[in-house]
């Protein structure tokens, strides 16, 4: 019940030994409580199981695909965005990629305007936030032809409306709450 009731929540997934290989450890936690959950499955089901189909606050979680059946608010985690950028630029014949180093600065523009969200005047804040949706919309619409830097921009388009969740509800910025 607290999971469901709360306004905001961090999961993760990860493989969990039970007489054979394929369990899977389900982690939701908050400030309050962490909850965990082994289940024989890694689909989409158990996370709306465990938190509910009408959860209404908001998941904070990695991209794995599980999460699309919650039709809640969520924010993706940044830093598993910057493990993939630097994934990327392993995938180009040269890392040098003014691409992905755009978007670099982008996430890391994301995560320092995150920090400073209780300092700024709301003005402030709302103008910075429309800032930087108007780059993720440039760097979005942006051609590209490395392999790297196509496989970055297929991840953020994959996104969806999640990308900058953590500038617009009270959540952090990385779902780094769950991986610990």
């Amino acid at each position: 019940e607290q999971i469901r009731h709360s306004p905001a929540n961090y999961m993760d997934e990860t493989s969990w030994y039970v007489g054979d290989p394929h369990w899977v450890l389900w982690v939701s936690t908050a400030p309050q409580y962490t909850l965990y959950h082994v289940d024989p499955s890694h689909g989409g089901g158990v996370a709306e199981k465990l938190l509910g189909r009408e959860y209404a606050g908001v998941l904070v979680t990695d991209c794995h695909g599980a999460y699309r059946r919650l039709k809640c608010r969520k924010h993706k985690c940044i830093a598993h965005h910057l493990r993939a950028l630097h994934k990327s630029r392993g995938k180009n014949p040269t890392e040098t990629s003014r691409y992905l180093d755009a978007w670099e600065r982008l996430w890391q523009d994301v995560i320092e305007l995150r920090r400073q969200r209780d300092t700024l005047p709301a003005e402030t804040f709302a103008q910075r936030r429309a800032a930087l949706e108007a780059t993720w919309d440039k760097l979005l619409a942006r051609p590209v032809t490395k392999a790297g830097d196509r496989y970055f921009l297929g991840r953020m388009r994959n996104l969806g409306g999640h990308h900058f969740g953590c500038l617009y509800f009270d959540v952090e910025a990385t779902n780094n709450r769950a991986e610990r």
